[in-house]
């Protein structure tokens, strides 16, 4: 071998070598990208997650029934008036069925004490 067959082969081997170090760099580089990819992509999930309970808990809190009792007593009368007011939302437009049940009051005989109270 001669010494421009040696100069030829010793460049080439220069020129391996660092597209070498510039395949390594660019392997590393796509790592460190596929690493933050990933990070970003859990991040945006976790949000959605929260963003999804909160529209959820908002949705839910708009579609509540909001019923108002009443009771009214007429002067002598031995019993009194339970007025039911449906007051929305529109979303839900009308109750088909509003199911009451009506507990007597507690009396001294049927009060409850805890220990030591």
């Amino acid at each position: 071998m001669d010494v421009l067959e040696a100069s030829i082969a010793g460049l080439a081997a220069v020129f391996s070598a660092v597209a070498a170090v510039a395949a390594w760099r660019a392997a590393v580089t796509a790592d460190r990208n596929a690493r933050t990819a990933n990070e970003t992509a859990d991040s945006a999930r976790q949000t959605a997650e929260v963003v999804a309970l909160i529209e959820r808990d908002r949705r839910h809190t708009e579609l509540t029934p909001r019923v108002f009792l009443y009771l009214t007593t007429q002067q002598g009368q031995g019993w009194v008036d339970l007025v039911v007011r449906y007051d929305g939302p529109s979303a839900l437009g009308r109750l088909d069925r509003l199911e009451l049940e009506v507990q007597p009051t507690a009396t001294a005989a049927t009060r409850f004490f805890l220990p030591g109270a």
